[in-house]
This record gives structure tokens, C-alpha cells and sequence, in this order.
């Protein structure tokens, strides 16, 4: 599911932050769930430019052209890296530990779940669902709590709905219950949190939303890398000074017991100043400062029900573009186009 990810504002991505929250549980996903889903992405995007490529020799033969130019020059390397980034921020990725993938490659040989049964004068497979198995079990031994594994993998890890024998195994004695849902629409279900459409006007979107979204994107890197070319070796800091939602592209209401919260999906505008820092500065209370940034972009937060107590809006994901672009060039000089 994470590989159909693209902006982290589907719809999907958000309701599982959503129950996450409901549940008082951080997202957790495995090192190399991780390094998979980000090579797929990676894998598509060669895929596209191979596909433009083709295009563009096409056009240069059919007008006769000596050559043809494309302004900016797509980078698949920091569309990947900005994209493993944005996954990253979404959620605790938890590290591949050397014996449990010396502990995988043994299970494959032997097929041992989830690796596959082996299969007479053929190779083993499935070392990395073992090796990913693995890194859940240590992670739920460790936070010693109530877990929920959530997986379209049905046919390597479960056994009518439940998990394989050998998996329930590993679990033991004595460890807390680790539910198992397929998919985020199981986990939905399972909660009892029902979804249906709902109705919000831009002027009450942005009259509950907008502290949201101040707070939410204060020390975020999603407006700085808008903003800049490169966020190496600093640090930045978000003032939004004026907001308005322009449009509600979607709004959906997730209810579970006498909870229940709206997600909103909208169009915003918003008025920022951006602080920078070096991390290495030897003065920690000196900022530079880029003021009256236009950021226009779609931000998805949600809104407690009215009167609940206790809940606060929150920004959830953003997917921001900025009016003006901006680079560092030495002795901390910037070149700002726009």
C-alpha cells in the first residue's frame, strides 16, 4: 500500500494517521519496507523518464529539430530522496538488526514462514519478508504494548485470517496481543471507525484550521523544501502570517465510539516568512530571514467534532509550492528567482 503513495495526502495515508491517533500509537514500518517501497518509486519514475525520452527523439525526427529542451531538468535521484523523506516524517522506521537478517536468510533456506515452503531442486525465496517479520516481532517485544500489523500479504503471513502458525509461534508467551488486519480498510473495520462524506465551507475550514497549520508547519521541512533548492546543512523555522482555504477538495468524517473527527482535504494559500540557520552556526539566536513568501498547495488536516474537549485541529500532510525559489551561494549569499 505504501508504494501507491505519491503526495502522502491520499486518502488512505490519512486515515491511517488518523486511527493512529485514535489509538494513541505511532506508525511504525520496517527499514526495509522502506528501502522497497522507495526503489519501486524509483523504478517508476525511470520508467516515465525512459517513456519522455522515447517521446522527445520521436519529436526531434518528426519536426526536424536539431534538439529539444526541457526547463527544469527532472532529477529522479531528489525525486526519490525527497519522497523517502516525506515517508520518513510520516512515520518511526525501525532498523534491520544484523542477526534477524542472518536469522531471515536461514528461514528462506529452510522455508521457514513467512519465508516460502521450499520447493524440491529449487531456490528458496522470501528472505525479506522473513527479515521484515523479524524486525516487527523485536519492535513489538521491545514497546511491550498492544500492536496492530497491518498487511496485503496475505498469502506469506497469514493463514485464514490470522497469522501462520510459525508466526503465532514467534509471538510466544507472555507478549502483549498483536492484532493482524489486511490492509488500512481492515484496521478501519476492526476498529469500528466508519467513514462517510462530509460537508465544511471554506470560511469554517479556515477559521478551525488555521492554527493547525501554523503550528503544523512551524519546524517542518515541507515549506523550506518549496522554498529552497537544498536544505543541507541548515535549519529553518515557519512564521505563517495569513491562511485561507480556497477550496475543499475533499472532507470525510471518521467516527469511531463517540469520537469522531472530519478530515479535510482543501486548496490554501498562505502568506509566510522563512528563518534560516546554519546548523553549525556559532551563534544559535542569529536567523536570516526571507519575508512575504506566497505558498500555494493543498493541506490536509483534521477537525475534531464541535465541543469535543480535549482535541485540537492538526495538519496532517501539505503538498505546498512556492512563488519564489531560492539558493545559497557563499559567504551566505542568496539568489532568489521569482
Amino acid at each position: 500500500m505504501i508504494c501507491r503513495w505519491r503526495t502522502f495526502g491520499e486518502l488512505e495515508r490519512l486515515a491511517l494517521s488518523i486511527v493512529a491517533d485514535q489509538l494513541g500509537q505511532p506508525i511504525v514500518v520496517p527499514e526495509l519496507v522502506v528501502i522497497e517501497a522507495t526503489a519501486h518509486y524509483r523504478r517508476e519514475l525511470d520508467t516515465v523518464l525512459d517513456s519522455f525520452d522515447t517521446a522527445t527523439e520521436d519529436l526531434t525526427k518528426a519536426f526536424n529539430l536539431e534538439y529539444t529542451h526541457t526547463e527544469p531538468q527532472p532529477d529522479p535521484e531528489e525525486r526519490e530522496l525527497a519522497w523517502r523523506q516525506r515517508l520518513q516524517e510520516m512515520c518511526e522506521m525501525v532498523p534491520i538488526h544484523p542477526p534477524d537478517a542472518v536469522e531471515a536468510l536461514e528461514r528462506e533456506i529452510h522455508g521457514v514462514a513467512p519465508a516460502r515452503e521450499r520447493v524440491k531442486k529449487k531456490p528458496g525465496t522470501g528472505a525479506c519478508d522473513a527479515a521484515i517479520w523479524l524486525s516487527i516481532l523485536r519492535d513489538h517485544r521491545e514497546r511491550n504494548e498492544v500492536g496492530y500489523f497491518i498487511t496485503k500479504n496475505v498469502g506469506d503471513f497469514l493463514d485464514g485470517g490470522r497469522l501462520k502458525p510459525r508466526l503465532l509461534a514467534d509471538l510466544g508467551t507472555g507478549v502483549h496481543l498483536l492484532h493482524v488486519h489486511v490492509g488500512i480498510d481492515g484496521l478501519l473495520k476492526a476498529m469500528g471507525t466508519s467513514t462517510s462524506d462530509a460537508s465544511i465551507d471554506t470560511e469554517e475550514v479556515t477559521k478551525r484550521g488555521f492554527a493547525a497549520i501554523c503550528d503544523g508547519l512551524a519546524d517542518s521541512p515541507v515549506a523550506p523544501r518549496a522554498i529552497f533548492e537544498s536544505l543541507e546543512g541548515r535549519r529553518f523555522r515557519i512564521s505563517v502570517r495569513s491562511g485561507e482555504a480556497l477550496e475543499v477538495c475533499k472532507a470525510q468524517r471518521f467516527a469511531r465510539s463517540e469520537d469522531s473527527v472530519t478530515l479535510v482535504d482543501a486548496r490554501w494559500k498562505l502568506l509566510v516568512d522563512c528563518r534560516y540557520q546554519d546548523l553549525d552556526t556559532e551563534d544559535p539566536q542569529t536567523w536570516g530571514v526571507i519575508r512575504d513568501l506566497n505558498l500555494t498547495g493543498r493541506l490536509q488536516i483534521y477537525l475534531p467534532e464541535v465541543g469535543s474537549s480535549g482535541a485540537e485541529a492538526q495538519l496532517i500532510a501539505a503538498q505546498l509550492t512556492s512563488d519564489k525559489e531560492v539558493s545559497f551561494i557563499e559567504d551566505g549569499k542568496l539568489l532568489i528567482f521569482g
